[in-house]
């Protein structure tokens, strides 16, 4: 199992297409349609958890919390909002971008 350091590396690496050291909001898009596997534009659980242990070496109990988390209104499902109302909570100086400070900093307070 992968620790939490390893797994937030994991997902910036992934989510930094292009590799510049930030993530933008297109790279959040990005990941998105990644984990929407039927198109329908939400991210169930199962696609959730099935993308975040595949794409970013994370376990279950990771994946479940981190959904929980980001489903704050308990729809089953995650949309493309949600992430970029996520990008805004990472993007602390509100300059459009997440550093990798930024990024590591939110996220290992979501796996703690």
């Amino acid at each position: 199992m992968a620790s939490a350091d390893v797994v937030i590396g994991n997902i910036f690496s992934k989510m930094d297409t292009d590799g510049d050291g930030t993530i933008s909001i297109g790279e959040m898009d990005t990941c998105f349609k990644l984990f929407d596997k039927d198109g329908n534009g939400k991210v169930s659980s199962t696609e959730w958890s099935a993308g975040f242990e595949g794409n970013f070496s994370g376990t279950t109990a990771q994946a479940d919390k981190l959904f929980h988390h980001l489903d704050k209104a308990g729809s089953g499902h995650i949309t493309v909002d949600t992430l970029h109302d996520l990008f805004k909570s990472m993007d602390s100086d509100g300059n459009g971008k997440v550093t990798k400070d930024e990024f590591h900093e939110f996220w290992v307070k979501l796996l703690a």
